[in-house]
Parts: C-alpha cells; sequence; structure tokens
C-alpha cells in the first residue's frame, strides 16, 4: 500500500506520503485503485485509450464508486455527462445526465472546475471536499482523463468517496 501511495504522492505535487491527506487516502480504497489502475492503463500517455478500460470487471470492488463523463466541448463552451457503468458497454443512446442538471450551487461549481482542469492540462485532479449546503459531508475524488482517440481528452474517470469527519 506504501508504493501506492507513493505513486500518488509523485503525481500530485502538493501531496506527501507522510502528510494527514495520506492518512485520510489510506482509507478510500476506491481513488488508490482506479489512480493505480489508471496510471498502470496509461502506459506513461497522457491517458489511456477508452476502448482499454473494463472497470466493471477489473475492478468490482469499487465500481460502484466509479463514473465515466463524457466531454462535449464546442467552441466556447464544456458540458460534462455522467454516464452510469451500464450504459459503457456500448449502447447507441449516449444516456447519462449532465452535471448542471443534477448538482448546484458550490458543489457544481467545484465539480466543474476540477473536471475543467483535467481537460485543460490533461492530468488528474485529486481534491478533498469540505461540507457544503449542498452535500454536508467530506468527500474525495479523483478526476483522470481518458481519450476515445488517443488525439483529446473527451472523457474522463472519477472515483468518489465519503469521508467521515475523522478521515480527514
Amino acid at each position: 500500500m506504501s508504493d501506492l501511495i507513493n505513486r500518488f504522492a509523485a503525481e500530485f505535487s502538493f501531496f506527501t506520503a507522510d502528510s494527514s491527506l495520506s492518512r485520510a487516502l489510506s482509507f478510500s480504497e476506491a481513488i488508490l485503485l482506479t489512480y493505480q489502475y489508471w496510471d498502470d492503463k496509461r502506459c506513461g500517455k497522457t491517458a489511456p485509450l477508452w476502448a482499454e478500460l473494463d472497470v466493471s470487471a477489473d475492478l468490482p470492488t469499487v465500481a460502484r464508486q466509479l463514473v465515466f463523463v463524457d466531454v462535449e466541448a464546442d467552441a466556447s463552451t464544456r458540458r460534462f455527462r455522467m454516464r452510469p457503468m451500464a450504459m459503457m458497454a456500448g449502447a447507441r443512446d449516449p444516456g447519462g445526465v449532465y452535471f448542471d442538471e443534477r448538482l448546484s450551487g458550490v458543489l457544481l461549481e467545484k465539480t466543474l472546475r476540477s473536471c475543467n482542469r483535467v481537460c485543460d492540462l490533461g492530468a488528474p485532479e485529486f481534491v478533498i471536499v469540505d461540507p457544503t449546503i449542498d452535500f454536508p459531508y467530506y468527500y474525495c475524488r479523483l478526476c483522470v482523463p481518458v481519450t476515445r482517440s488517443g488525439a483529446e481528452i473527451d472523457m474522463q474517470l472519477h472515483a468518489v468517496d465519503v469521508l467521515s469527519p475523522y478521515d480527514r
């Protein structure tokens, strides 16, 4: 486990293996396993190909805490649509719900900020979010870039874990 935490620490400059974040993260199997899986699949590239990922089969213990996010972009804006795992198995209808249709307030703002940074930087983002009126719990979220074609970040994989105040 410490090897994996050290790999995670190397990816995120604010994170050190002996920090309080490390202790919080050690409680989150979903975050650590998703990061390890994504990092192994990308093979040194910015993002793995979506076709190479089978999280339901490869990460069955944490699959319910994962969601794929489609990035829909035009010249001036991006929208992000959550897609449940069941929809990812080759369904013709893209389905899913846009973040701005499901979330509001501070929670929406923080989620969109993370999604946009992952697209802009082509790098993963890890955050621990303090409770808000919209969602009164601490939670941590890992957003990692994924690509369909290998040319652009047009999908993301998110792992979310709710933390107790004692984990922080």
